[in-house]
């Protein structure tokens, strides 16, 4: 899927996301230049950043929870949870991946900040987008049902939601 100059793939629930030839994976299995992990799932990748006490192959960039790192002009910011989710900005675009749908924690902060938001399609994501107010939702996890209800609920309060 395109979205104002951003190709933007969805594998399962994994995502990469491209920019003139530059791309940050989010769990995503294949190549790209930025690898984020939210889980401690070993990946490989030019540069890969997760949870303190992984030992990927490569370049490793240990991020803890609330913690901002620049890598090739992205800034990254992690947030806790039971797995890792992140804020990253590449250029004037900002996005951000929720593994712990619902979660107040460090809302506040991502109030406004969110152009994109990859959220778990499920009940306690609808609160989260309401509160940090994204662009744009791409739901990810259940069933396709259960992502069809959560774009109708969410589309109900005026959200583009984009099923990839």
């Amino acid at each position: 899927m395109e979205w104002e100059g951003f190709e933007i793939t969805r594998k399962n629930d994994s995502f990469l996301i491209e920019d003139n030839g530059f791309s940050v994976g989010i769990n995503f299995k294949e190549d790209s230049d930025i690898k984020l992990l939210s889980s401690s799932k070993i990946s490989s990748g030019e540069v890969i950043v997760g949870n303190e006490g992984l030992n990927p192959p490569g370049d490793f960039e240990p991020l803890n929870p609330n913690e901002i790192v620049d890598i090739f002009g992205v800034m990254i910011k992690g947030f806790e949870g039971n797995e890792l989710s992140f804020w990253f900005k590449m250029g004037s675009t900002s996005f951000y991946y929720s593994s712990r749908p619902g979660d107040d924690k460090d809302i506040k902060w991502l109030e406004s900040k969110v152009d994109v938001a990859f959220l778990k399609a499920d009940e306690k994501s609808i609160l989260e987008a309401v509160k940090i107010k994204p662009r744009m939702v791409v739901p990810y996890g259940g069933t396709e049902t259960e992502r069809d209800e959560f774009t109708a609920e969410l589309e109900d309060r005026s959200f583009e939601v984009k099923n990839i």
